[in-house]
This record gives structure tokens, sequence and C-alpha cells, in this order.
């Protein structure tokens, strides 16, 4: 049995004109809402020919504040919970960005090498570790 995944659908919006539809959805999760935006494009016959989905900058700055801040225990609930761990953010150091990376990268770069040790042992467990 999976997560119990509840949503908040919000900002639905169509597009006569280019058959495209998309909004942005919540998924409240452990001490974190993440908000995904997602968007839809249609063929006139209505077949969906195209599908995107990003999660919000406030969504990726909260977490790397949970990576760099919260517990492992936290963090960790957070990527079970279909927190996405491979998403893409901006690396940075004291303020100075040093390029894009995902959300391990992240970890390592905190030094939070026993968080990244145990998300990779519970992405490989679970088979959701990608490679990125």
């Amino acid at each position: 049995s999976g997560p119990d995944v509840r949503f908040i659908l919000d900002n639905v919006f169509t597009s006569k004109e280019s058959n495209c539809c998309g909004a942005t959805i919540q998924v409240p999760m452990a001490r974190v809402t993440l908000m995904y935006c997602i968007a839809f494009e249609f063929t006139a016959e209505g077949n969906c020919i195209s599908y995107s989905e990003y999660l919000s900058e406030k969504s990726i700055a909260q977490l790397k504040h949970a990576i760099a801040y919260h517990s492992v225990k936290d963090v960790q609930q957070l990527a079970e919970s279909g927190a996405p761990l491979t998403a893409e953010c901006r690396l940075d150091v004291e303020g100075r960005v040093i390029g894009v990376g995902n959300m391990l990268d992240f970890a390592m770069l905190c030094k939070r090498f026993k968080l990244a040790r145990q998300l990779l042992q519970t992405g490989s467990e679970t088979g959701a570790a990608t490679d990125a």
C-alpha cells in the first residue's frame, strides 16, 4: 500500500485558442506543502499531446531548507511521502550560485553526508532512485 496522497487543486486555467489547460496542485507532506504547476496540451480532437510539470520556486526553497536544517528522520519522511529529491535546484554557497543539481547534490553541498546516504539507501530499497 502506497502513501495516502491528498492534494488541493487550485488555479485551474484553460485556453481554447491553444487547446491547453493547467493548474497548480498543493500536496501537503511532512511539515511542508509542495506546490506543483502542471499543464496539458491537446489536439483539436481532444487527445493529450504534451504534459509538463514543475515544482514551484517556493517549494524548492522549502525542500532545500528541510535538507539543510531538519533531522534525517524529517527529510526521510518527506522522501517517503513522495518529495521529488531529483528535482533540479540551484546549488549555492554563501549566496553565490556554483551550478545546478538535484536535492541529493544539495545535501552533499550542505555536508549532510549521512542524510544523503540514507536517502540513497531508501530510494534503492523502494526502487525510487534514478540516475541524475
